[in-house]
């Protein structure tokens, strides 16, 4: 009877690390950078689409939060972002911006990319 109920707790105890190994989560891959590039300048800044691309090996939704700014540690702009791009306006001339993307899948896994820049620029017409 002691076999038995030694038996009976082993057999629970790898039934539940079983079901613990096969609900692991797999976290977002790291946002990669598709526009504006890193370094790149920018002529048109009365709106410029910062896009990026970023999936989930377990087919989770993901969000994003999206850091902008001008300095280089950019602050949060927006939380939960579902879209892979995201509209910024009112930029200055000549200004440098950063950006980077969190991505979250909802299950606990994250993934950040790098930050990024781009530089902002007003062609003038020559008269």
């Amino acid at each position: 009877m002691k076999i038995l109920k030694i038996l009976l707790m082993v057999f629970f105890i790898l039934v539940m690390v079983s079901c613990t190994l096969l609900n692991l989560n797999n976290p977002p891959t790291k946002p990669m950078v598709v526009s504006p590039k890193d370094g790149e300048t920018v002529y048109d800044i009365s709106e410029v689409t910062l896009s990026w691309e970023c999936n989930d090996a377990d087919g989770d939704t993901l969000a994003y939060d999206v850091y902008f700014g001008t300095t280089q540690t950019p602050p949060l702009v927006k939380s939960g972002h579902t879209s892979k791009t995201y509209v910024v306006s009112g930029l200055e001339n000549g200004k440098t911006y950063y950006w980077k993307i969190v991505a979250k899948d909802g299950k606990g896994g994250t993934a950040e990319s790098n930050i990024w820049k781009f530089t902002s620029v007003i062609l003038r017409k020559l008269k």
